[in-house]
């Protein structure tokens, strides 16, 4: 707990000159320079082009699961992920060779 209050601590100063950049100096900060949260620091800006969510913030998580409801396959997107039929296409091939069977 304590290296997790120790690790925001560290990051208030980025945070401050951030806010003061956007709020008083109505400037822009790039994409890449951002910090988007003190305490899940990997978090992305992500671009979906969606009508009413141009931009969003955070990392996309894949869960299969069987119809019993346990998890299978999961992968975590840094990144922009691709579409849902190449995510399931990427988990299929993951568990065929994790299983060494075809499904």
């Amino acid at each position: 707990m304590l290296g997790r209050i120790e690790r925001v601590l560290e990051l208030l100063p980025r945070a401050r000159k951030q806010a003061h950049e956007r709020i008083i100096g109505e400037r822009s900060v790039k994409s890449v320079d951002k910090l988007l949260s003190l305490y899940e620091t990997d978090v992305r800006v992500i671009v979906r082009g969606k009508a009413d969510a141009e931009i969003e913030f955070g990392n996309t998580l894949y869960l299969a699961e069987n119809r019993q409801g346990v998890i299978v396959d999961y992968h975590l997107w840094r990144e922009s992920a691709p579409a849902d039929s190449k995510m399931v296409a990427e988990s299929l091939k993951r568990m065929m060779e994790i299983t060494g069977k075809g499904i």
